[in-house]
């Protein structure tokens, strides 16, 4: 398989051999970021540990490295995945890489906030396919979340929702208002400006989504994957904070994990001390343990 003079290899991410384009910058990005997409495997087996199994949904699929990520720490066939990927190209990587995998579902269309057919076009930047509705595309399904779990049930009630689509993350949420009401499922999703005007406002009107499907807190992790924090949705000064900082600096992105009441508490004292004995140095292990609890309490 080679796209556009970028040939096929395979590589190992997150323990399994997956092929993806030479191009791909996610095995890099894995090699020298000690944290970073490690969060996603911790969230999956810590759900597992609750339910007994783990049914998630992953948006933006692309070669199924978040599958890597979260099948990995599986051990039981019971587990299920939906895998949605907008990109031709990244699809057949996808299934090439899991579609003989009985626990997996591949659905090929890009989320968003309406059901439509689209003109646009697809742009490969760094592993990565950015998707830009322009009159000169070509024809692509637009589909909400809710509608693909109405034509996929057994997904009607994820634990697990993580969503990473390069400029539609908002309206990826958007358009999943009846399963994140119905299911409460943990969301994890990408807060990156892309340059676009209305970001703040975008961001703003996620969150206030958000509360008004019942969550209370987000989590927050920066780009390399290391903890911020975790803030109350209402406190929306903590937001524009954070956000100013992102719009003022060479600061990437966030991410960004709403959970369930019931879970936030003990997944978060779970996070910190994972990042007080795999991040903070040695001599200031006592420190870190000081001041978690104090994070925990501005929550």
């Amino acid at each position: 398989m080679i796209a556009n003079g970028d040939p096929t290899c395979e590589m190992i991410v997150h323990g399994r051999a997956l092929r993806l384009p030479l191009s791909h910058t996610i095995p890099e990005l894995l090699a020298t970021g000690p944290q970073h997409d490690r969060q996603l495997g911790r969230l999956a087996a810590f759900l597992r540990a609750r339910r007994g199994r783990l049914v998630a949904i992953d948006v933006g699929a692309n070669v199924g490295d978040t599958l890597a990520a979260i099948a990995s720490t599986a051990g039981g066939t019971d587990d299920c995945f939906l895998a949605i990927e907008p990109s031709g190209e990244f699809q057949r990587y996808l299934v090439s890489n899991w579609g003989h995998d009985p626990r997996v579902t591949i659905v090929h269309a890009a989320c968003g906030a309406r059901n439509a057919e689209v003109k646009a076009t697809m742009q490969r930047r760094d592993g990565t396919s950015i998707l830009t509705e322009q009159a000169e595309g070509s024809l692509v399904r637009m589909a909400t979340l809710d509608a693909v779990v109405r034509d996929h049930p057994v997904f009607s009630k994820p634990d697990l929702l993580k969503i990473d689509t390069d400029g539609f993350d908002f309206a990826v949420i958007d358009g999943a208002r009846e399963t994140l009401r119905v299911a409460r499922p943990a969301v994890f999703f990408e807060c990156d400006h892309f340059n676009v005007p209305d970001y703040v406002e975008r961001v703003r009107r996620a969150l206030g989504q958000l509360q008004e499907c019942g969550y209370e807190h987000v989590v927050v992790y920066d780009n390399f994957g290391y903890l911020m924090g975790c803030h109350a949705l209402r406190d929306a000064l903590a937001f524009e904070q954070l956000l100013f900082y992102q719009l003022s600096s060479p600061f990437y992105y966030f991410d960004l994990l709403a959970l369930p009441e019931d879970a936030l508490a003990v997944f978060l004292e779970r996070e910190r001390e994972h990042y007080v004995l795999s991040a903070v140095p040695a001599a200031l292990v006592n420190d870190a343990r000081v001041v978690a609890p104090r994070m925990a309490a501005a929550d």
